[in-house]
């Protein structure tokens, strides 16, 4: 359409069904001449970078917290490294307590398994999981990765399928006895 035998304008006749169940009809004229010499239609990638990045820029703007007085900034990154905030029993989930106690009963050892379309977490023989609903499976396997990304347990296998129990895990379920 846009080389040099260029295409005749054209007639596109639209026949549809309004919402109130009247029927219209039109007919428009296109014209592929107007886009003459455009190579590609939208805008170019650099266009569409440079918009992502002022758009992420105009997020982390809206987000940050200025400090005012440079003594704040020790007492910020005391709260962030203080490892004894809120004891692990306060923070954990029920899912996450459960799955965490029985694994250090059970050679310390959890599977996470998923066969067919069912998934299960499996502590020594017992399976963890009551039902198959995917809010459940969704519960029981955020517990695994709050446990992960504590430090409680560790993947062994990495590929999120065998983990095993942690010095932090032992310690944490300890607290929650």
């Amino acid at each position: 359409a846009f080389e040099d035998k260029r295409l005749a304008p054209f007639n596109v006749n639209i026949e549809y069904d309004d919402l109130d169940g009247g029927q219209r009809k039109r007919t428009c004229v296109l014209d592929v001449a107007q886009f003459r010499g455009y190579a590609e239609i939208g805008n170019p990638p650099e266009k569409d970078i440079v918009d992502s990045l002022y758009n992420i820029q105009q997020h982390l703007r809206a987000i940050e917290r200025p400090i005012n007085n440079l003594g704040e900034i020790p007492n910020l990154l005391e709260i962030l490294v203080r490892k004894d905030v809120n004891p692990p029993s306060v923070e954990l989930t029920e899912e996450a307590k459960t799955i965490l106690k029985e694994s250090v009963t059970r050679f310390g050892t959890v599977h996470y398994r998923e066969y067919g379309r069912e998934q299960d977490i499996d502590v020594g023989g017992q399976l963890l999981i009551p039902d198959q609903r995917p809010r459940t499976i969704a519960t029981w396997f955020g517990g695994l990765e709050d446990l992960r990304q504590r430090g409680y347990i560790k993947d062994v296998g990495h590929k999120g399928e065998v983990f095993k129990v942690t010095r932090e895990g032992y310690d944490a379920a300890d607290k929650l006895a």
